[in-house]
């Protein structure tokens, strides 16, 4: 449930760059003034806070991904 809210973060941001910069772009090839453009920098910033996001949290549950993996080896010999 976690990796599969931050597969909706990155799509989410995918729409907002995808979006946001269409309209961005149309506005200043109209000559009128593009706010939209700013989608691409805080879009960048919020992609790289949601990796190091992940990457974090992977390393704090890495001990205890090791403890279920040798369970699940420990079980599995036993049989």
């Amino acid at each position: 449930a976690v990796w599969t809210l931050f597969m909706l973060g990155y799509i989410a941001i995918g729409i907002l760059v995808l979006f946001g910069g269409m309209y961005g772009m149309v506005q200043l090839q109209l000559g009128n003034d593009a706010p939209w453009l700013w989608s691409f920098p805080i879009a960048l910033f919020l992609f790289l806070a949601l990796y190091f996001g992940a990457k974090f949290g992977q390393r704090k549950g890495n001990d205890q991904m090791v403890l279920l993996i040798k369970f699940l080896y420990k079980s599995l010999e036993e049989e």
